[in-house]
């Protein structure tokens, strides 16, 4: 008679230190794929994190399959007495360990963990550490709000009738906001646009070359990337170039800070400018800057079923954690009335 032959366990009670390793450049390849993780500094920080449970791990002879909530729970207590973990880092570092290990038994075809979601539900302390109002990402536009700058941008209204050479800060700080809130640019890459990285769409018979694309370069944590530009905010960017071009602006900035020098547009200068539009459009004193436009464009985005992957590389964003924070706030988002509003905008652009 045959003996029943036992299971042989992945690690064999002790995780290789080529298993661990192999586990890590498996799920990066696997993330980069999707254009996550893509900037050095990123990758490098990410690295470290791993680094220090694949070594933990090697100490304890513990599997990444056999790893269970106390096990994990040690693990944290123990990094916490040595370097102080914040509840925020901790979260980091547990959801980072979770991505791997399931992605990992999912490759080699063995049961999921539960043992982070366990931690997770036994450490409301870090399960809501990294909360959106506990980590001071700023709030996006409501729905109203949003459709009320929407109105305000719509070409027709009394107050966008007049272009004259007097109103050129009105129709620039219009063409700024359609480009964050239509785009969903930085502050940073608003003020940074030069002429060379418009590229524009080829004419037609009857068609006007209007912008199609950003080509934007590494500016901060984002790396240089290609934005589309399609409907009302390629409309506002094409009605400020044109008044540009006629006003005879020097300098090569998309939006210069004056008429007579064209140099880059200053940092308090377009927040200010920002802040005195929302107020005008009756949007009232908001908090957050402009980057509230780009967190509702990247909601919205989320909301019509654009991928996390496909926002990143749209974003220039390289941190996962971003669009895990996005997908949080948009389960709390009702952007019905803005869709409802921009399908009829869009339809009167078409016809302008």
């Amino acid at each position: 008679m045959s003996m029943p032959v036992s299971p042989v366990p992945l690690f064999d009670g002790q995780p290789p230190e080529s298993e661990t390793d192999a586990a890590w450049t498996h799920w990066t390849a696997y993330v980069q794929s999707r254009g996550l993780l893509s900037k050095p500094a990123s990758l490098a920080v990410y690295t470290h994190m791993w680094q220090s449970f694949a070594t933990w791990l090697q100490a304890q002879r513990i599997g990444l399959p056999d790893l269970n909530v106390a096990q994990l729970s040690r693990f944290l207590d123990e990094r916490s007495r040595e370097s102080e973990l914040s509840p925020r880092h901790a979260w980091r570092l547990v959801r980072l360990i979770d991505r791997v290990i399931q992605f990992e038994a999912m490759r080699l075809a063995y049961p999921p963990s539960n043992a982070c979601a366990e931690l997770l539900a036994r450490r409301p302390d870090i399960q809501y550490a990294n909360a959106s109002q506990q980590d001071g990402l700023p709030e996006a536009l409501s729905a109203h709000e949003a459709a009320t700058l929407l109105r305000w941008l719509s070409p027709g209204e009394p107050a966008t009738d007049a272009r004259s050479s007097a109103a050129w800060k009105e129709v620039r700080i219009r063409a700024a906001i359609g480009l964050q809130l239509g785009a969903g640019l930085t502050p940073g890459e608003i003020r940074a646009l030069e002429l060379r990285h418009v590229q524009r769409a080829a004419a037609g018979l009857a068609v006007p070359q209007r912008p199609a694309a950003l080509t934007l370069p590494a500016h901060g944590n984002s790396p240089a990337h290609t934005v589309q530009l399609n409907g009302w905010p390629a409309r506002l960017l094409d009605e400020w170039l044109t008044l540009r071009g006629e006003l005879e602006f020097p300098g090569s900035m998309v939006f210069p800070s004056t008429r007579s020098a064209g140099a880059a547009w200053g940092k308090v200068a377009h927040y200010e400018a920002v802040r005195k539009a929302l107020a005008a459009a009756g949007l009232g004193q908001t908090d957050g800057g402009s980057y509230r436009l780009r967190h509702t464009y990247a909601l919205r985005q989320l909301r019509r079923g654009v991928t996390p992957a496909e926002l990143s590389r749209r974003l220039g964003v390289t941190d996962p954690d971003v669009m895990d924070r996005y997908q949080r706030l948009l389960a709390k988002r009702e952007e019905s009335q803005v869709e409802e509003f921009e399908n009829s905008y869009n339809a009167r652009l078409d016809a302008w």
